[in-house]
């Protein structure tokens, strides 16, 4: 299956030759040869969203191609995992994942801020993540007045209270308790989010995979309502999302872990595809909705451009390795799983 679906990603761009002239990579190995869709498309989706009164929100991705100039021997595909995790805010906040794929010469990796959830027991934590600004690292005033701008944003507090909205409807029937904290901003790289922290207690006998269910996929990488907005997605981007906005992690008999595949990246031997995305609610603009993912994406050019030829762990958050929590708080005969799925599916 996995060499197959590797193929149907390399076949969906055999098309996609063009320089992209809009965008230049801050690597010297690297140029962008496109990104899809295209700032033209990216414009025109956006005015069909405004267009539909059956969508309260979409959220509209992009894939950046970027194809190397030179050849490079040995170069080890998880030094852009380490690179991704050398920036700031990676170890506080985000989940770092990363898949070798078998049969192919691909790796996925990523960094992402989004916890879909967090099992222990009953115990469930999980994150209302939507709402986004720009970071400017060179002028912490300027940073700052970019995170209040975003706190008072009527625009973005629609983005976020659309996704706690679907979070508390699909955990009211699997919950005993349900709380969510109030809205706060997390900064990472090139970007700051606003994010609530959810935390319930699970009903008796619900599964892990009952919680998963719930909750996959949220309105913070699909849109609302579900079938409606993965309808448009699916006509309109122009790409196989693959497993990007999908649900990775760990599972064992008791305990679960999943973040949301995002800002992330397929690798191979000599080109890298990388994605991202933004949440289209009315009032959205198009450039900015564009410049946004440009930000979001910046990460992964960043570390294409400082890439090493050297290998690192796979943590998930605070330098833990991906499934460690679960097979150290299981029984020893619980086996853990690592777990990835589509996001459209």
């Amino acid at each position: 299956v996995v060499p197959q679906l590797c193929r149907r990603w390399e076949s969906s761009v055999d098309d996609d030759d063009d320089d992209d002239t809009d965008y230049d990579s801050s690597s010297e190995s690297y140029s962008v040869s496109s990104t899809v869709p295209s700032a033209e498309e990216w414009c025109a989706l956006v005015s069909q969203f405004r267009q539909r009164d059956d969508l309260e929100k979409v959220v509209l991705a992009r894939r950046r191609r970027f194809r190397r100039r030179v050849e490079q021997d040995n170069d080890d595909p998880w030094s852009l995992l380490a690179k991704l995790e050398a920036q700031p805010g990676a170890v506080d906040f985000c989940y770092r994942f990363g898949l070798e794929l078998a049969g192919s010469d691909a790796v996925f990796v990523g960094s992402s801020p989004e916890l879909l959830c967090d099992v222990r027991g009953r115990s469930l934590k999980c994150d209302v993540l939507a709402g986004t600004r720009k970071r400017d690292l060179a002028d912490p005033s300027a940073d700052a007045a970019l995170a209040e701008d975003l706190l008072r944003s009527a625009k973005d507090k629609v983005e976020n209270d659309i996704v706690r909205a679907f979070v508390e409807d699909r955990l009211r029937d699997v919950s005993a308790t349900l709380a969510f904290s109030s809205v706060a901003v997390v900064k990472l790289a090139n970007v700051q989010h606003l994010r609530r922290e959810v935390t319930a207690t699970l009903r008796p006998s619900i599964s892990n995979a009952a919680v998963l269910r719930s909750l996959h996929p949220t309105p913070a990488t699909l849109g609302t309502p579900p079938e409606k907005a993965r309808a448009f997605l699916r006509e309109g981007e122009g790409f196989d999302r693959g497993w990007f906005a999908g649900p990775f992690g760990a599972v064992s008999a008791e305990d679960a872990t999943f973040a949301v595949a995002l800002r992330s990246a397929l690798t191979l031997p000599s080109e890298t595809f990388a994605y991202a995305g933004a949440g289209i609610v009315a009032g959205s603009d198009a450039t900015k909705e564009a410049d946004e993912v440009d930000f979001k994406l910046k990460p992964i050019d960043d570390a294409l451009a400082a890439r090493e030829k050297k290998t690192n762990p796979l943590p998930l958050r605070g330098g833990k390795r991906l499934g460690e929590e679960s097979s150290s708080s299981s029984s020893s005969s619980s086996e853990v799983l690592l777990v990835h799925t589509p996001s459209l599916s």
